[in-house]
């Protein structure tokens, strides 16, 4: 058995008014690390003759966190990363070969955009993260438009 390596991913942008998936629009941004949180909405089904707390999934809901460095050339706004904007994510899982799967989040949405400025780590990195979205699991197909 082989652990899977990380190896980043990237946040794909479109430009505001732009049909998703539309090669000419994207914005590819490379990220240095990613975490993605697959949750359950849930209802409290509880009642009095049980002890504890009974929760059923209603609806899934997925969180996600991406980290990259800020490029002159890639503003936050000038790169569709602003509060409210939906974008699609990729999230690259393993280096290569056979190993290599995505997770694809489509039609999510940026919750905050977070600027870090550590002199002694010499550059200016952004947290983006954000929610909702339709997921795709451990998909092989690489998007083919970037």
């Amino acid at each position: 058995m082989t652990p899977v390596r990380g190896t980043g991913g990237y946040l794909t942008v479109f430009v505001d008014g732009d049909t998703p998936l539309v090669a000419a629009s994207a914005r590819r941004l490379d990220v240095t690390d990613w975490s993605l949180d697959r949750m359950s909405r849930g209802e409290d089904v509880s009642n009095a003759s049980a002890d504890e707390t009974r929760v059923a999934h209603v609806i899934g809901h997925n969180s996600w966190s991406v980290s990259l460095l800020l490029n002159d050339d890639k503003y936050p706004d000038a790169s569709g990363l602003r509060r409210g904007d939906v974008v699609q994510v990729w999230f690259k899982v393993g280096s290569g070969g056979a190993a290599q799967r995505y997770h694809f989040l489509n039609s999510t949405t940026i919750t905050r955009v977070t600027e870090a400025d550590d002199s002694t780590q010499d550059v200016v990195r952004l947290t983006v993260t954000g929610e909702g979205g339709d997921l795709t699991e451990w998909t092989t197909a690489a998007p083919a438009y970037l």
